[in-house]
């Protein structure tokens, strides 16, 4: 009767799957990736059937994804540690079905992300739904990581179960990086410094001196990798270097050597270097205005999907500045940066197909219904009215009544006006530029979600 039982107990082992042996993954992040360029140009983009270009999630995983369902576009890439899943524009979720773990389904919406964009790179960071959560201390909403080396610096606290840990490569570099990204800094550093000869290896270890990640902060320090790295051509330091010397960071302020760096980083078709040259030249920073010089830089951007740059290059075809006045030429790129969540974009959108089409008397009657509504404290209305200053619509442009309003409705927690505020003192605009002061106000609003603060965090270089 035992042999028979034990007979039984091995066929049923055989035949029956061992679903009980394959393990749950979790999200542990999901993050829009705005410099990552995949989605937008070159040979890894792609196009849905009714020929819009797709989003990118990149899904960093051990396991292997055997299939993506949802209205995913061709098949996943696998490149090691790092799938590519394809999906349309405006997709809400997709179910991912692995070799060795149960099928997973993602919701967008969960993450913050009602839906993915066309041309945009998400990184989705999964673990085993039994591991303890690694934190994700790069996050632009954890504003206590800026200065402060994370409590998980010591190699002590790292724990053994990282979700790389039986799927590392020969390549130390890529290691690193995952290290870096999974704030597992003093690893990180180890291993970067192991390749300090590499440029990217070099800008690295500038990022983590200048935010303080794994090291003491120490903005000259960082200088001095950037620089290594800037030097063997490698655009992104060199973008910071112009950022250094354009906000005084490390070294003296000096505009012609940060413009020197920005062209360099330029050229090299870094889309934060493209968009602050034209804002330079737009605004004369460096001496003099030039409008057709600003339009080019915005429109290298622009077309490498840069929401901001899609703005500027936007009104200023509204406005006419550098090119003709193109109403339709303007929403169109107003639109792109709209879709991109860049809410400046939808803000100005709104004012021009409403408040600027109207006639004089509804202009001045809308001016008077959003000051009335503003001086009773209606924080919509007191960032709405400071729309209305910034751009000169309906009322006189005046950046100092544009800001002052902007302040009253920030002060209120309001994350759309932090952020206006924050771009007031980032640009200069009716306040002194202070850097201080517009990255407190980018992270009030990062805090609360706001997509374009976080960008504006990242364009700056913190962390």
């Amino acid at each position: 009767m035992k042999r028979l039982l034990l007979f039984f107990f091995i066929l049923i082992s055989i035949l029956v799957p061992r679903q009980s042996m394959a393990q749950e993954l979790k999200v542990n992040s999901m993050e829009n990736n705005p410099k990552d360029l995949t989605a937008r140009v070159g040979p890894y983009s792609r196009v849905d059937l009714d020929g819009r270009k797709t989003a990118v999630l990149k899904i960093y995983v051990s396991d292997e994804i055997t299939e993506a369902q949802g209205n995913v576009v061709g098949d996943v890439v696998d490149k090691g540690f790092e799938k590519w899943v394809y999906v349309a524009h405006d997709s809400k979720q997709v179910k991912l079905l692995f070799k060795n773990h149960y099928p997973l389904m993602i919701t967008f919406m969960d993450y913050d992300y009602p839906t993915v964009s066309e041309q945009m790179v998400y990184e989705i960071k999964l673990v085993e739904a039994s591991d303890v959560s690694i934190p994700n201390t790069t996050s632009d909403t954890n504003p206590s990581n800026v200065s402060t080396p994370s409590s998980l610096n010591s190699t002590e606290s790292m724990p053994t179960n990282l979700p790389y840990r039986n799927s590392i490569t020969s390549d130390k570099f890529e290691e690193a990086k995952r290290y870096y990204r999974d704030g597992y800094y003093n690893k990180a550093l180890e291993l970067f410094k192991k390749n300090e000869e590499d440029k990217e290896a070099q800008y690295y270890i500038g990022r983590m001196y200048f935010n303080g990640k794994g090291v003491d902060k120490d903005l000259k320090e960082a200088m001095i990798w950037y620089r290594k790295s800037a030097e063997q051509g490698y655009p992104v330091a060199q973008y910071y270097i112009g950022n250094m010397y354009n906000y005084g960071q490390g070294v003296p302020k000096d505009m012609q050597e940060a413009l020197k760096w920005y062209r360099k980083a330029a050229e090299e078709s870094d889309i934060y270097a493209q968009d602050y040259l034209g804002r330079i030249y737009q605004t004369g920073a460096e001496g003099t205005i030039d409008y057709n010089e600003a339009i080019k830089w915005y429109r290298m951007a622009a077309e490498q999907g840069d929401p901001e740059a899609q703005f500027n290059l936007g009104y200023n075809y509204m406005c006419g500045y550098g090119v003709e006045k193109d109403r339709e030429e303007a929403l169109r790129w107003l639109r792109r940066a709209a879709d991109q969540n860049f809410k400046r974009a939808e803000d100005y959108i709104q004012i021009v197909t409403g408040i600027a089409l109207a006639s004089d008397i509804d202009k001045h009657d809308i001016v008077r219904f959003r000051r009335s509504s503003a001086e009773q404290g209606d924080f919509f209305d007191q960032n709405e009215l400071g729309n209305l200053y910034l751009y000169g619509i309906g009322v006189p442009q005046d950046f100092k009544e544009a800001a002052k309003w902007y302040r009253k409705a920030a002060k209120m927690g309001f994350a759309n006006a932090e952020f206006n505020l924050g771009l007031m003192y980032d640009y200069g605009q009716g306040v002194s530029q202070d850097l201080q002061e517009a990255v407190k106000w980018y992270k009030k609003a990062a805090e609360q979600g706001d997509i374009a603060a976080k960008n504006a965090l990242m364009r700056l270089g913190i962390e």
